[in-house]
């Protein structure tokens, strides 16, 4: 092989390397992270009745995270005997009688997280609780504490049947780990609160689902944005398509409140208000933004997550973003 081809060949190879090489794929072997697991579920729940009363300023010293000035013990009593918790304490114990299945992803996203913003801090608590179905907030984060509501995490089940298919089916320990990586994410990326516009919306999310991304490298992207692998697929099939739809029907800029729901919020499809309805999955706008947002990191490899977290001007991001979807 000739001088030329020689380096002909490495320049190609270099190439193809760079563009397999994923810049989320880190190594956190050396982050050092301590998460003291707390099951306030099965402290309260475990209690008879009877005891309770006796049992309460022991409780109250354990887990002061879950009691407020001026709670009566007989408030609390009343909340041992409510029928609902019962019967979803009894799942839980039944479903989880050990959180091993939450602890893997729980300490991959906080060494990630670790990763990215080496000021937080190395010792963390997470602890379970049973919400009585509190769906908009299955994982709260607070500083340097987390709180799993662990009876939202059951799996296909009847004690779901009160909600609606599309949103029942994410119940499940399958997708803890996006709702976990959420309960971080979010609080992180700024917002522009004068920007009101699909576009601006869909970039936050888009941005939210970076931080996602980065916090579960390990996780498939499905899992991330919460969509079964056929409708990743069909996303991925009808990118191009959908966009289309955004541009020229004058979308991107646009105020009009509908679209949130229509394309962004939580919903059974996405509504293009036409026959493709039906086959699509619910927030796309959420996929598209993730789309562009990975364009613009792919474009500018220098940006830090905590770049990307607080890049809240719209219009630069999009500008720089070269977004071109292609089938």
């Amino acid at each position: 092989m000739n001088i030329k081809r020689l380096a002909f060949f490495l320049l190609m190879s270099a190439a193809f390397l760079a563009c397999k090489h994923d810049p989320l794929k880190v190594d956190t072997s050396e982050v050092q992270m301590e998460v003291n697991y707390l099951r306030f579920d099965d402290a309260f729940f475990g209690t008879p009745v009877s005891d309770l009363p006796e049992a309460l300023p022991e409780l109250q010293r354990e887990f002061p995270e879950f009691f407020l000035v001026g709670q009566t013990a007989e408030e609390w009593i009343e909340v041992r005997k409510d029928p609902l918790l019962n019967m979803l304490y009894d799942r839980v114990s039944s479903v989880h009688p050990d959180i091993s299945v939450f602890k893997s992803d729980v300490e991959m996203i906080l060494k990630h997280f670790k990763y990215y913003y080496p000021s937080y801090p190395s010792s963390v608590k997470v602890f379970t609780y049973v919400s009585g179905l509190d769906y908009e907030y299955p994982v709260i984060s607070a500083d340097s504490m987390y709180f799993i509501s662990i009876d939202m995490f059951l799996g296909p089940d009847t004690v779901y049947d009160q909600f609606p298919q599309y949103l029942a089916k994410h119940f499940d320990p399958t997708y803890f780990p996006a709702k976990f990586a959420r309960a971080i994410a979010e609080p992180l990326v700024e917002i522009d609160r004068t920007n009101g516009s699909f576009l601006a919306k869909m970039l936050y999310e888009g941005r939210v689902l970076y931080l996602m991304e980065a916090l579960m490298s390990e996780v498939n992207e499905n899992i991330v944005i919460e969509y079964t692998p056929e409708e990743l697929a069909w996303a991925k099939e009808h990118e191009q398509e959908i966009w289309t739809f955004f541009v020229e029907d004058e979308l991107l800029f646009s105020n009009e409140n509908g679209l949130y729901d229509r394309f962004i919020a939580e919903a059974p499809f996405s509504k293009f208000y036409a026959k493709i309805d039906r086959e699509s999955p619910g927030r796309i706008g959420r996929w598209i933004g993730w789309q562009i947002v990975r364009s613009y990191m792919k474009a500018h490899p220098e940006t830090t997550v905590q770049e990307l977290a607080s890049m809240s001007e719209t219009r630069i991001l999009f500008k720089n973003a070269q977004y071109k979807p292609l089938r």
